[in-house]
């Protein structure tokens, strides 16, 4: 999941359940919007959704783990 994920990706991540706790990654920025995504916005909607089994973790990449890897087109 990455940024203001979509109802249907939140939705199909809370249905994944075998019975095992889940552990979503998230990859955003560092700034107001991306923390709120992380701490607050994915974790009540996953529990909306039925996804009480998952906890959303936050992790951090480096400049040389990204480097080749697509970008995302901007909004400007």
């Amino acid at each position: 999941m990455h940024g203001f994920s979509s109802s249907t990706t939140v939705h199909d991540v809370a249905e994944d359940d075998d019975g095992r706790e889940l552990i979503a990654l998230y990859v955003g920025d560092y700034d107001p919007s991306g923390l709120y995504m992380s701490e607050v916005d994915l974790p009540e909607r996953l529990s909306d959704y039925g996804g009480d089994h998952i906890t959303v973790q936050r992790i951090a990449l480096t400049q040389k783990q990204v480097s080749g890897l697509p970008s995302f087109p901007g909004n400007g």
